[in-house]
């Protein structure tokens, strides 16, 4: 029983030896919005792939094996083939960051383009490649380069798989879908107008964004989002002269994980959510999580 229980250790050894920091950042700024503001049909350019800009080099300081998409290269193709990469990639134990710093916005379920209906209120949540539009067109974009949540969750449950229950994954949103056209200093991600064939009009409500249930062999996984989903994603400025701005969800991560490490204890994004989540703060964090 004795030699049994030191080979299990000893193998428990190996497996926490080999475990490995993954991180995976995808923003984009560039839309191909040459104006700056919303014109019809045309998502607004914002400051995303500064935010991979900024987290790259602290992952790297923290032994991460960071990949990145950004702008033109974050495709939805590419973005989900990256997933598919990290699955087969990952091992047992595995601390895996996902980072997603674009627009956000709501899809309409039970269309013919979107049958699935599992939401209560009717509306998918969906991230926003370089390549999706904003609006639904007959024949020719009916939102097939949206990256909905229905399409995400399974790409990140096969990551949870293959890390483990030994493993953590961590999906951070600074993103929204609750924004609208620029007002103010601050650039705004998302938009109020969702995209919807049958020209359905959005009410506004906090209800969770993700459904985050665990089954057997998965890793545990905890969702950082910029904001509520009534709220305004707005992001910050980091300086001045000239103006340079990032999303506020980053500057905030980045903030803390150059001052302490990211691994399976979640205690790092508590600490994100309590300088985010300000009495003057102008939206609020939210963290979801496996049960």
């Amino acid at each position: 029983m004795k030699r049994i229980l030191l080979i299990f250790m000893a193998i428990m050894a190996i497996v926490t030896a080999s475990a490995t920091n993954r991180a995976l950042l995808v923003g984009i700024s560039d839309y191909g919005n040459p104006r700056g503001n919303y014109p019809d049909r045309l998502w607004r350019n914002i400051n995303g792939a500064k935010d991979i800009e900024i987290l790259k080099p602290t992952f790297e300081k923290r032994n991460f094996k960071v990949a990145t998409l950004t702008d033109g290269n974050a495709t939805k193709a590419a973005i989900v083939s990256a997933l598919k990469k990290l699955a087969k990639d990952s091992k047992a134990g595995d601390v895996v960051y996902l980072h997603f710093s674009m627009h956000g916005q709501l899809v309409e379920e039970g269309t013919k383009w979107n049958p699935k209906k599992d939401e209560k209120d009717g509306w998918d949540e969906a991230l926003v490649p370089v390549d999706a539009k904003m609006v639904f067109k007959e024949g020719e974009y009916w939102g097939q380069n949206h990256l909905l949540d229905d399409e995400l969750r399974p790409l990140i449950d096969k990551i949870r798989k293959t890390v483990g229950p030994k493993g953590i994954v961590y999906v951070a949103l600074d993103a929204c879908h609750a924004g609208g056209s620029a007002r103010g200093d601050e650039p705004v991600r998302g938009t109020l107008t969702p995209f919807t064939p049958s020209g359905l009009t959005y009410e506004k409500s906090d209800k969770p964004r993700w459904i985050v249930s665990t089954t057997m062999g998965q890793s545990p996984v905890l969702f950082l989002e910029a904001c509520k989903s009534s709220e305004v994603n707005k992001e910050i400025r980091i300086s001045t002269k000239p103006s340079v701005y990032c999303g506020r969800l980053t500057y905030y991560i980045n903030e803390v994980i150059s001052k302490q490490a990211i691994g399976i204890s979640t205690d790092w994004a508590l600490v994100v959510q309590k300088q985010m989540n300000t009495p003057s703060a102008t939206q609020t964090m939210v963290i979801e999580k496996s049960k």
